[in-house]
């Protein structure tokens, strides 16, 4: 099977692609996930790896070397994606969100505050009907 596909690929066969994407697209996803904590991100990355196996599927030498090319591919885009500046924000909201009680961790978040902030609403909305 894998040396159908492999050849099929060679000869730009699209139908090649889908038997390989529903082959490995699991393994490349955990592999990914395992690096990157956010299932849309790697989702997008493993849509991009397959994306350049097709890309360079002239390259490829043998059907043992896809399963090599989309591993690097993964990876390599995993940490290109998590040392990009600009993710680096989403990184920190992430982190967060990681904590249970994350507000507790803050400076400056003090629970008396926010129900006395609570019963100044409720006063304010009695006032405002």
């Amino acid at each position: 099977m894998p040396q159908k596909n492999f050849e099929l690929l060679k000869k730009s066969d699209p139908a090649a692609l889908e038997k390989i994407h529903a082959q490995y697209n699991r393994r490349i996803f955990w592999m990914g996930r395992r690096i990157i904590n956010d299932d849309f991100v790697v989702e997008n990355l493993v849509q991009d790896t397959f994306l350049r196996l097709w890309e360079c599927r002239e390259t490829i030498q043998e059907p043992l070397h896809i399963l090599f090319f989309l591993q690097f591919v993964m990876k390599r885009s995993c940490y290109s994606h998590y040392s990009k500046p600009r993710n680096k924000f989403f990184r920190t909201v992430n982190s967060l969100e990681s904590y249970e009680n994350f507000q507790d961790y803050l400076g400056g978040y003090d629970p008396a505050d926010v129900l006395e902030n609570l019963k100044n609403q409720e006063s304010q909305q009695k006032l405002f009907d």
